[in-house]
């Protein structure tokens, strides 16, 4: 990805979380070529043995000059670099990655 931009927050629960829960849709609109990277908290909140946190800061310096990649090379930059952080301390959440790409056009 050329710019990282963090989409506006919705405020929403967890979706599942209570069936009562009312959710609030939003939309945004991707470019041929804009990549969206999907992401749990595991990814951000993962810490390593000094128990400092990858952040959001560290994911979108992980993200930059993605642009040109597909969505599985995307998920698999982000975990090297994610692991790297790591280091040997123990997951202590869960990590899910989702990359969606726009290839071009719609007619």
């Amino acid at each position: 990805m050329r710019n990282v931009e963090q989409l506006p927050v919705s405020g929403n629960m967890v979706v599942g979380f209570d069936e009562n829960l009312q959710f609030v849709e939003g939309k945004t609109h991707l470019n041929p070529g804009d990549t969206l990277f999907l992401f749990t908290d595991g990814v951000n909140e993962a810490v390593n043995v000094g128990e400092e946190e990858f952040s959001y800061a560290r994911l979108a310096a992980s993200l930059e000059g993605t642009a040109g990649l597909m969505p599985q090379q995307v998920i698999r930059k982000v975990a090297a670099d994610l692991a790297s952080f790591v280091g040997e301390a123990d997951q202590s959440d869960d990590i899910t990655m989702l990359v969606l790409k726009r290839m071009g056009n719609v007619e």
